[in-house]
């Protein structure tokens, strides 16, 4: 029993860690100059995905906001009472930063430092209009950090309009900025080492493909 203990509370420090320091990763991207940014000029193409289902987890689907999604099948979901516990301690780390908050709403971590973060965006500004509050979020997220090569990307994914960033250092970060059907600002990351991306992409399309509204 102490042994099953101890794993336990390993499991939980070991998902602590992974999360804050992937989220203290990305708010390291608070001020990039532009020239940075390489944009796909068409505005909102329709996409299309290959989805391997063998490559993903059961369905999830959040009411609240509108949307459902399948996860890595190898990412494993974190417990209710790890992520908020890790809220508390996002809300700790943010407590400084007056122009947007962030609420964790699902977790998936693997012990190789893959994760996927889902969480909800505010901006102190957000407006209905999406191409207005991507242009906020790039404002306050992607400036000052010359060291990452950033690639964006905008498409439609069965009428869905999504914001896709591509942030490459030492660990290679999709992040995916999309609104729900009440206007909601809702971020999907998924970040992998790099020596492990090739072996993960599929999975990671896959996950991406599985996205959609109620």
């Amino acid at each position: 029993m102490f042994e099953t203990k101890r794993k336990g509370v390993f499991r939980e420090n070991f998902c602590n860690r992974i999360f804050l320091f992937s989220f203290i990763f990305l708010l390291t991207l608070t001020s990039i100059q532009c020239t940075k940014i390489k944009t796909d000029p068409q505005e909102f193409p329709e996409m299309k995905f290959n989805v391997d289902e063998n490559l993903l987890g059961k369905e999830i689907t959040n009411h609240e906001f509108g949307f459902t999604f399948k996860a890595p099948v190898s990412w494993k979901e974190t417990k209710e009472i790890e992520l908020q516990d890790i809220t508390n301690k996002l809300t700790k780390v943010l407590s400084g930063k007056k122009n947007f908050s962030v609420k964790p709403l699902y977790i998936f971590v693997r012990n190789d430092g893959c994760v996927l973060n889902v969480a909800e965006l505010s901006l102190q500004q957000v407006s209905n209009d999406f191409d207005d509050n991507i242009k906020l979020y790039e404002d306050i997220f992607l400036a000052n950090h010359d060291s990452l090569n950033i690639k964006k990307a905008k498409y439609s994914k069965n009428g869905l309009r999504i914001a896709q960033y591509l942030l490459q250092d030492n660990r290679i970060d999709f992040r995916l900025l999309f609104q729900d059907k009440k206007k909601n600002l809702i971020q999907f990351d998924y970040i992998s080492e790099r020596k492990n991306y090739l072996n993960e992409i599929k999975a990671i399309e896959s996950s991406i493909g599985s996205i959609n509204l109620l």
